[in-house]
């Protein structure tokens, strides 16, 4: 099993805004496994993590390029850029348990 874990820096004011997108872009998708949404209340300010589980590597390649595919993926990379600070991180965990 691997976690997939983004983090984003919300613009000031946005972080609701930024949840909601989240969350309808992953009814979109279909995401099949746990899918998390976090955000700081203490720490940074303005901080989301996003966590997508996959049984493999290959399950995570394969899901996101059939999101890729699809003909409104830009539109929604816009959206959620829109509401972004540069500067967000994607890594790839193996979950021990």
């Amino acid at each position: 099993m691997i976690v997939s874990r983004w983090t984003h820096t919300v613009k000031l004011g946005r972080m609701e805004e930024a949840v909601a997108l989240h969350l309808a872009i992953k009814e979109k998708a279909g995401h099949p496994l746990p899918f998390r949404i976090y955000w700081s209340d203490i720490g940074r300010f303005s901080v989301m993590a996003v966590e997508m589980e996959y049984e493999s590597l290959a399950e995570y390649e394969t899901f996101w390029a059939e999101w890729a595919a699809r003909p409104d993926w830009g539109a929604d990379v816009a959206k959620l850029f829109d509401l972004l600070e540069p500067g967000s991180t994607q890594e790839i965990w193996n979950l021990a348990g």
